[in-house]
């Protein structure tokens, strides 16, 4: 069984993290790959992080690739 996104949002405006970077929190839902329930989600609050010198273009693209990330690390396939 393997997991996928199924949703990003963004919550807020980006805020400054420190003098280098800016936080943006997104809630990242996460579901079974293929699974046509769409109730069978897990939805977790998390913290991305990125550059203050980031293009807005690129932090938006940023985000997609973030969450396939975060889920590739925190829901591993399961055999």
């Amino acid at each position: 069984m393997n997991f996928e996104v199924k949703k990003v949002d963004t919550i807020g405006a980006p805020k400054t993290k420190d003098a280098a970077n800016y936080v943006q929190m997104l809630n990242i839902t996460v579901g079974v790959s293929g699974c046509t329930y769409t109730d069978i989600v897990a939805t977790k609050l998390v913290e991305y992080t990125f550059p203050n010198t980031t293009p807005i273009k690129d932090v938006q693209t940023g985000v997609s690739a973030f969450a396939a990330s975060w889920v590739a690390a925190n829901y591993p396939a399961i055999a």
